[in-house]
């Protein structure tokens, strides 16, 4: 829930691998990175349909479904959570 998440730190930030930039806190060796953003995030919250049939079967056991997405000719990178 959002109140646990609130509890363990916050939501998790949505932020690429792409360093943005990097400094070095005064008076340790600590550096501290600057991630660039996602410059576009989806969120999905589907469910499968009652009924519905599995794309296939994990296991031997578990039915499996797949969520096709859309991706553009170029792209740098692209995170699932």
């Amino acid at each position: 829930s959002i109140t646990a998440c609130g509890a363990f730190g916050g939501l998790p930030s949505l932020k690429s691998s792409f360093v943005l930039s990097e400094s070095t806190v005064p008076g340790t060796n600590e550096t501290v990175k600057t991630f660039l953003p996602y410059g576009s995030v989806i969120n999905y919250y589907g469910y499968v349909k009652p009924g519905q049939a599995p794309d296939g079967l994990v296991d031997g056991n578990k039915k499996a479904y797949y969520l096709y997405v859309w991706i553009p000719a170029v792209i740098a990178e692209m995170g699932v959570h």
